[in-house]
């Protein structure tokens, strides 16, 4: 178990990881301090700035994390971290991901989530079900372009993204379509019912040429957003299980609901080999 407080340091490794925290009552608490370009390990989480699991917390106050090999910030199953005023600045796969941990962001910036060569990808904030309760809270934070979507969930959770600005860009080519470049990706996740769901709240969606907000059988709750530079607002398509939007819930976005054909969705599966466990330690 770890407890510590670093101020105004900078962490640099080429040993896999930066930091570790895991294990109940473990907390590591950063001020002012970098985590700088981790290298690639074995197994694939390492390359990772910090990785937090099995009750670990990590707390940042300004400083970052920049730099990494693989996923800058990992939060697995029963992990929290707080980063206030911090930035988090380049990573594969995705910036931050997240597998049944808990992430609150608050006046923090997300950049540069880069397409990994051995697990694809390429998000800013990758969220995903099957390891436990996901819970990612974005204040005043500003996420930006990646060639998936700038904020990436999927699977039930409890998902609030509050005054912030999350940037779309115009995507790629797969066979001979254009996807990808969603400023917001959605699956199997629903409306915001006070707990779990998604809301999107007070903040700016702009700049995907195509398709800012994608909801695929998945719905969402907005509330005072600005809609900017978008192609479509916002698309549900294959409304399978979750009731389409109505007009009342559109919060002034141009959208396409529930329409006859579909735009192609690269599906991103977290490989979980990504996922730490108490042995690999």
């Amino acid at each position: 178990r770890l407890q510590g407080d670093w101020s105004s340091d900078v962490c640099s490794s080429d040993l896999g990881v930066g930091i570790v925290a895991a294990g109940e009552g473990t907390l590591v608490q950063l001020e002012d301090s970098w985590i700088d370009s981790t290298a690639r390990g074995t197994p694939p989480w390492m390359g990772s700035g910090a990785v937090v699991f099995d009750g670990g917390s990590l707390v940042f106050g300004g400083g970052g994390i920049r730099q990494a090999s693989g996923p800058l910030l990992g939060v697995y199953t029963g992990g929290s971290v707080a980063c206030d005023a911090c930035s988090l600045t380049d990573g594969y796969f995705s910036v931050v991901v997240v597998a049944g941990g808990t992430v609150e962001l608050t006046n923090a910036q997300v950049t540069g989530g880069f397409p990994d060569s051995q697990l694809g990808g390429g998000m800013s904030v990758y969220a995903t079900g099957g390891y436990g309760d996901n819970r990612v809270t974005l204040t005043s934070t500003f996420v930006d372009v990646a060639p998936h979507a700038a904020i990436w969930v999927d699977g039930p959770g409890a998902y609030q993204v509050t005054d912030s600005t999350v940037m779309g860009v115009l995507g790629y080519d797969v066979n001979g379509s254009n996807t990808g470049g969603n400023a917001i990706y959605a699956e199997g996740v629903d409306r915001w019912d006070g707990a779990t769901g998604l809301s999107v709240s007070g903040s700016t969606i702009q700049g995907a040429p195509n398709v800012a907000v994608l909801f695929q059988d998945a719905a969402g709750t907005f509330s005072g957003n600005t809609w900017s530079g978008n192609g479509t607002d916002v698309l549900q398509q294959r409304c399978d299980t979750i009731a389409p939007l109505a007009d009342d819930e559109l919060d002034g976005a141009n959208a396409s609901v529930c329409p006859d054909g579909n735009r192609p969705v690269d599906v991103v599966v977290l490989d979980p080999r990504l996922v730490p466990e108490d042995g690999d330690l």
